[in-house]
């Protein structure tokens, strides 16, 4: 059976993983698919990073919380993948990256194109990445 809670509980809980995180994390877009498990170091090639803001996610509402937009300079050209969300050396999220909504993507975040190549020289805008109690949506 599953259960039933209030929206105040499930918006403190969003707003706790929020926090546990912590302010400013970096996040990064790699090649390939995402590995298995936080335990599990990235894989693939890095292609773009960049240091999100101090308060990184919207307010939760809904028991949901949605990642800011933030925009990544492109360093190396390849065909984006995931992404990883980390504080320092602690991974906190890995995800999927797709084009944008626009254009039928359905990633956990979505860049502002019409699809997952991306140019070294560039920069990409993602956005998106909602997540709340119990599971990413």
């Amino acid at each position: 059976m599953t259960s039933i809670m209030s929206d105040a509980m499930l918006n403190a809980g969003a707003d706790a993983m929020e926090a546990a995180v912590g302010a400013s994390p970096t996040i990064e877009i790699y090649t390939g698919a995402r590995p298995a498990t936080l335990a599990t170091a990235p894989t693939g090639t890095l292609l773009a990073t960049a240091v999100m803001p101090a308060d990184w996610a919207t307010a939760a509402a809904g028991g949901l919380k949605t990642l800011n937009a933030v925009t990544l300079p492109i360093t190396v050209s390849g065909d984006a993948g995931y992404f990883l969300i980390k504080q320092g050396a602690t991974r906190h999220w890995y995800g999927t990256v797709s084009r944008g909504a626009a254009y039928g993507g359905t990633g956990d975040l979505k860049m502002n194109r019409a699809n997952e190549s991306l140019v070294a020289g560039d920069s990409i805008t993602v956005s998106g990445g909602s997540f709340g109690v119990g599971q990413p949506v």
